[in-house]
């Protein structure tokens, strides 16, 4: 939020810059709940995962489409992954996403990539 606040000031900014910006935007989007309806701590989890991932999943996508990513993703984890969500339900706080030689980091990174190729903004 402060590089943003600082960029309303600036007008040429750096493309590492934009891309920071653009990557916060995204989470800040991703991270809204609904009253009432808290998200459970895993799907946050793969939220977050795909919205600052080396990878950049979500990259590409225009913020507005980030809610339809959101339901679409779960239903298709749930539909087509269900192994792969139970495993993260299991073990997410057991396990380090941020290693790229984790096993779940891989099976994760996996199943994201799979969904960027279906996925239409």
């Amino acid at each position: 939020r402060e590089l943003e606040a600082f960029a309303q000031f600036a007008s040429d900014l750096d493309p590492a810059t934009q891309r920071q910006l653009a990557r916060g935007q995204r989470l800040v989007e991703l991270l809204k709940q609904g009253q009432y309806v808290p998200l459970e701590v895993t799907k946050q989890v793969i939220l977050v995962f795909a919205a600052t991932a080396k990878e950049g999943f979500l990259d590409h996508l225009p913020v507005a489409s980030l809610g339809r990513y959101e339901t679409e993703i779960f239903a298709w984890l749930e539909s087509n992954k269900a192994a792969l969500l139970a495993e993260l339900r299991e073990g997410v706080f057991k396990s380090d996403l941020k290693k790229e030689a984790d096993p779940l980091r891989q099976k994760l990174v996996a199943g994201l990539s799979e969904f960027k190729n279906l996925f239409q903004a």
